[in-house]
Order: C-alpha cells, then structure tokens, then sequence
C-alpha cells in the first residue's frame, strides 16, 4: 500500500509491520516519520526504540530486532536509516521475512530512503523489497508536487500554512516573493518562516519588506536581476548590481560563468521560440523528455526548470528581449572578457573594472 507523508494519520495505518519512507525532501520525511511514531509508540519512545544505519547490521539482524519482545508497552520499533545502501543479498532475509509475513505483530521495522543527490552514482535495487513492502506494509511517498510547474505555489501554501501556525499571517504575494529567495526545498523556506517569525515580533503579519530584509537573495535572483539591467541597457544599475554581487563576497570570475550559464539558457529559450517548439507560455511549466533531448545536456532548460520552477517566467521574459544575435554578442564580450582575466593578453588586470567595463560593452550593445 502507499499513500503520501500528508495522508498518514488513520489508526489502520500504524497496524502494519514495515514501513518504508522516501521521497525528495528530507524534512518531509522527517515530519512524517515523528508522526508515524506517535501513532506506533503512543506511550513513549523510551525504551521500545532503536535508531540503526543499514550498513551497520545485516539483513537477518535487522529481522532479529524487529522480532524482540517490546519491554511493557505493545510494540518495539527499529528505525533503520540509509536503506538505500543494502546490498540485494542484504536486502534478501528482509524481503523474505516481509514476504512470508514473519514479522509479529509486536514489531514494527521503519526504513528510511534517503533523498537522491543530483549526480550520484545508482545505488542498488531496491525494486525486490520495495515490491515486498508494498504488498504487505506501507509506502510513505513524502514529496513536493510531482509537477514541477506546481512546487512553488506549494511550498507558498505551506509558508503561509506555517506562518499561521506560528501566529503570523503570510499574504500570498509575500509568500511568493519568499520562495523565490529560497532553494525549492520546504526545510530551507521553512526555515526562513521561522527567522521572519521571530524577526516580526509582535508584529500580526510578515511583509515583502520583512522578507527582503530577513531572507537573503539567491545567487540566482541576483544574476537575473543584473541580466535584466543589461538587457534595458539600464548602465547605473547593472553597475551597481555588480557591485552589490562582489559586496556579497563573489569573485569576478564566478560572476561571469554565472552570466555565461544564464545567457546560455536564455539562447536555448529563443532556439525553442524561433523553432516555435514552444511559445513563451509554454515555456511556464515546460517538462517534456523530448523537449530536454533537443536541448545541450549541459546546462539544459528543462532541467534548470525542474529545479527552480519560478525562473520560467524570467526566463520567457528575457529572452523575449534577447534575440539571437544580441546573446552571441554577449557571449563573444563574455569571453574576452574571461581571457582579459586570466591573463590572455599578458599583465596584471583590475577584475572590478574588466567587470565594469563588460557591463558598460553589453549596455551599448
């Protein structure tokens, strides 16, 4: 059986005997997992609870500590943590014991999955255990919106959820405002929740200038907005948003693949459009296999919105206002300016003023 983290809660759901916990967002799992161990443990966890990691006990060992008597309460629970890295023989006494329904109804075995890391290596197969729990225990899926043109106004509903729990009050444009400063993470946002909270004090309701003042800008949104300063061709603030960048403690170097990626993306955007792959609208919530495929591997936009679903307005904006012809430009003065730095032409270089000097170039361009 599966169901989500939110969904956990009926009396039914804490009869089974293995759980398995697992989803992208790690505080999700961690709220659920309190919840199912209130619900397993309504009598205290004191001595009926046992943290283990997967690598440290064997598959028959962990069956064994499901299977010990609880100490005066109705139940033991065995928490074990990183499932991901059994082995499939490791796995095998478990899937057998699950299968064969041998773990008593005193026991109760909770393994958590953890999130997968962007880049890493493919662990073992699960799909034997997973198959195993599905059938006879029950699968937490604890997950943001499946749909990554939803994560936003989701984690905005539970920013404002959150804040009315802690006594404040969110407007929805607010809390917008704070989840584009944030990774697309509900621990990081609801993190910042609780910082505005204290920040705020007495104060009945968190406002945009709260936000600004409290929660810091993402690399991210800085680059956007200095892209977008050069883009109106607006030179007093695209130097001072490059000024603000290398306040921020950025190096000149890392501020220029920063604007290399960004203008990378926006051509792959304005390929798309003059192509008529997709129109601007579209772009909005564009997570298409076939799209991404057409699209570099490197630096790809279907992937870029995948990971930050609020960029695509900005996205189809700017490159609304990038042809084609103007982003090579850039990329060509983005260049010079990257050999000027690493000493291409010979000589010492003031990177404050080849970065200056590249906002002035792309402002006249």
């Amino acid at each position: 059986m599966r169901i989500t983290g939110t969904d956990l809660g009926a009396p039914a759901q804490f009869q089974h005997c293995v759980f398995l916990l697992q989803g992208n967002e790690p505080t999700l799992i961690h709220e659920a997992l309190d919840r199912l161990l209130a619900g397993l443990l309504p009598d205290g966890r004191d001595f009926n609870l046992t943290f283990v990691e997967a690598t440290a006990s064997s598959g028959s060992a962990l069956v064994g500590m499901a299977q010990t008597t609880p100490f005066l309460a109705a139940r033991r629970v065995v928490v074990v943590r990183g499932v991901e890295r059994l082995t499939k023989i490791e796995q095998a006494p478990l899937v057998t014991a699950i299968s064969a329904d041998k773990l008593p109804a005193t026991g109760a075995l909770v393994l958590l999955k953890t999130p997968t890391v962007p880049g890493a290596g493919k662990g073992p197969d699960l799909s034997a255990l997973t198959k195993a729990i599905e059938r006879s225990g029950l699968i937490i899926q604890c997950d943001l919106s499946g749909k990554p043109k939803d994560i936003d106004a989701e984690l905005s509903q539970r920013a404002q959820v959150e804040a009315s729990r802690l006594g404040k009050r969110l407007m929805p444009a607010t809390a917008n405002r704070l989840v584009q400063r944030c990774e697309p993470n509900w621990g990081v946002v609801q993190g910042e929740v609780r910082k505005l909270a204290l920040y705020v004090g007495d104060a009945p309701s968190v406002s945009e200038a709260d936000v600004a003042a409290v929660v810091p800008e993402l690399r991210e949104e800085a680059v956007f907005k200095l892209v977008d300063a050069l883009a109106s061709r607006n030179l007093a603030e695209s130097l001072e948003r490059s000024a603000q960048l290398l306040k921020q403690g950025e190096a000149v170097e890392m501020i220029l693949w920063n604007l290399s990626r960004h203008f990378r993306l926006l051509l792959q955007a304005r390929w798309l459009f003059e192509q008529r792959q997709l129109t601007e609208r579209e772009l909005v919530g564009a997570d298409d296999a076939g799209l991404r495929a057409q699209l570099p591997e490197e630096q790809n936009l279907v992937d870029e919105l995948r990971r930050v679903p609020w960029k695509a307005q900005q996205f189809a904006r700017q490159a609304r206002g990038l042809d084609t012809p103007k982003l090579r430009r850039a990329f060509a003065r983005l260049l010079e300016t990257d050999l000027h730095l690493k000493g291409g032409e010979g000589g010492a270089v003031d990177r404050r003023l080849e970065l200056e000097l590249l906002c002035v170039d792309l402002c006249r361009s």
